[in-house]
């Protein structure tokens, strides 16, 4: 058995509204251990309504910064 917790049981997992067979192929939330990165496109800023990125994980993936959520 694994010693971390995944990201959907972790603190800084924040879920993203997909669901159906989209879901089980993208990843489906996003991680708010550290701040945002400015989203480059080609090393061209990304016109976007939002400048900065949260990375995008799956409910399964793991990391070494695991915090478990809050009850």
């Amino acid at each position: 058995m694994a010693d971390h917790g995944t990201c959907s049981e972790c603190h800084f997992f924040e879920p993203l509204n997909i669901q159906g067979l989209v879901a089980q192929k993208v990843p489906t939330g996003k991680c708010r251990r550290n701040a945002p990165l400015p989203a480059y496109l080609s090393g061209v800023m990304a016109v976007r309504r939002d400048a900065d990125h949260w990375p995008l994980v799956r409910p399964d993936d793991w990391c070494g910064e695991f915090r478990a959520r809050r009850t």
